[in-house]
């Protein structure tokens, strides 16, 4: 699924079965796990603005099908590696 602007949508669904939507900004790989960059889309800022500003990182991974699916980084220590990745990358690009 994608918007005009042919970024790729994903939807996302909470705790409470509300369904959210991002869009694909970024892919990068930090210890031999590929994890994805997601923002809200303009439709999900306008419907919770509180989450504006909040970028989502989840590992993608792959099923015994050979099929991609993203699941959310539950390790402390894992999170802050990947945090700390993603953020140096980023500076490296200013």
């Amino acid at each position: 699924m994608a918007n005009e602007d042919n970024n790729q949508v994903i939807v996302l669904e909470d705790d409470k079965g509300e369904r959210h939507n991002f869009e694909v900004y970024d892919f990068f790989k930090e210890q031999d796990n590929d994890y994805v960059v997601l923002l809200p889309t303009q439709e999900q800022q306008d419907k919770y603005p509180e989450e504006a500003d909040e970028a989502v990182i989840m590992r993608v991974e792959q099923d015994e099908n050979g099929e991609y699916m993203l699941t959310t980084v539950e390790d402390d220590d894992e999170w802050e590696r990947v945090k700390e990745a993603y953020e140096q990358k980023m500076e490296e690009l200013d």
